[in-house]
């Protein structure tokens, strides 16, 4: 799941490098080219807020902008789709 994937420990992350390293990529892809057209502004907004110490789930809140996990996890899904890549994220808890 993506809230999961995305405040998982380090130690977690590097149990499974190949593919988290991947998702990552292509998460963070997403953010600077496909979300809100490619207006980077969520991005913008999450970087602006943990220069002010935000972190966690607070920090998570801002990249979001008010979708749920779900939300956002099948806009990722769809905008990957467009471009021919399946992507399939699990329901967040």
């Amino acid at each position: 799941d993506l809230r999961g994937y995305m405040l998982q420990s380090y130690a977690s992350f590097t149990s499974n490098a190949n593919f988290n390293y991947g998702m990552g990529m292509l998460i963070t892809a997403y953010f600077i080219h496909m979300d809100d057209e490619g207006s980077r502004k969520n991005l913008v907004a999450f970087l602006k807020a943990a220069k002010k110490g935000k972190s966690g789930e607070a920090l998570l809140d801002v990249l979001r902008a008010g979708r749920t996990w779900e939300e956002l996890a099948a806009d990722i899904s769809k905008s990957w789709r467009r471009k021919g890549v399946k992507i399939e994220i699990g329901e967040s808890s």
